[in-house]
């Protein structure tokens, strides 16, 4: 038919894919030690919210 895709035949997988072995982590992820912040992050000034009001 025309401009009909025509498939041959369903696709076909060969096999189910095969993974040889379970995924091997070496050893657990080891972090050298926990993350450190410097210093609470500093707010130079409170945010300055504008008047309610002004501009509604």
């Amino acid at each position: 038919f025309r401009g009909r895709v025509h498939i041959a035949e369903p696709v076909h997988i060969p096999e189910p894919v095969h993974i040889p072995e379970p995924v091997h982590i070496p050893e657990p992820v080891h972090i050298p030690e926990p993350v450190h912040i410097p210093e609470p992050v500093h707010i130079p000034e409170p945010v300055h919210i504008p008047e309610p009001g002004l501009g509604d």
